[in-house]
């Protein structure tokens, strides 16, 4: 595989403990092998969780950054209730005091993200407040697609007990591409809006 990219919309500041948005999944996919993916994260490459649509497989949700996340189907999991074109509502929270992080999706804890604890690499990069991210990625060959992904009503989470938030505006943030890979894959992600982020993925 020589794509692995991604669209990333990311906070000028480490004053959050989570972030909670609106996900609107794409209503065309396509992927002829590796996958795509629409996730949160919490800190620089620390706590990331979200969905993705893997060649298959179809929809899974996982979260990385914490213990066993590389075990096969023990932190990355099939689901049967997410489908194209679907909204859901996402959520992904860290209490550097635990030192764990949960993803909620349509407001419920999803099991095997629930207060999982953070890896000894991923503390290396947490504190008590972090930068936020949003993102939209690929790994393949070239030949993946997607219609247009939506996030919205996006939130900041501004305390460890989850009561405090603010409204994620545009001038808290910056959206640049992110390329892992072949220098050109970043190329063929279209950005239809910088924030809160909405993009369409092309073959390249």
């Amino acid at each position: 595989m020589n794509r692995h990219a991604g669209i990333v919309a990311e906070t000028t500041a480490a004053n959050y403990t989570g972030l909670t948005a609106k996900l609107t999944i794409p209503s065309k996919i396509h992927v002829n092998e590796g996958y795509v993916d629409w996730y949160m994260g919490i800190g620089k490459s620390a706590i990331e969780a979200g969905i993705s649509y893997k060649a298959g497989v179809g929809f899974k949700v996982f979260i990385n950054g914490v213990v066993d996340a590389e075990k096969k189907d023990v932190r990355s999991r099939p689901v049967s209730f997410l489908s194209p074109g679907q909204t859901v509502d996402m959520k992904l929270v860290y209490n550097h005091n635990t030192k764990k992080a949960t993803l909620y999706i349509n407001s419920k804890p999803i099991d095997w993200a629930t207060e999982v604890s953070a890896t000894t690499d991923a503390l290396k990069r947490l504190n008590s407040y972090n930068t936020v991210k949003l993102v939209h990625g690929v790994e393949d060959s070239g030949f993946n697609t997607f219609s247009q992904a939506t996030y919205s009503s996006p939130q900041l989470r501004l305390d460890t007990a989850g009561t405090q938030y603010k409204t994620w505006t545009s001038s808290l943030s910056t959206t640049t591409s992110r390329v892992l890979a072949d220098a050109g894959s970043a190329d063929h992600f279209y950005v239809l809006q910088n924030f809160p982020l909405s993009t369409r993925l092309d073959r390249a």
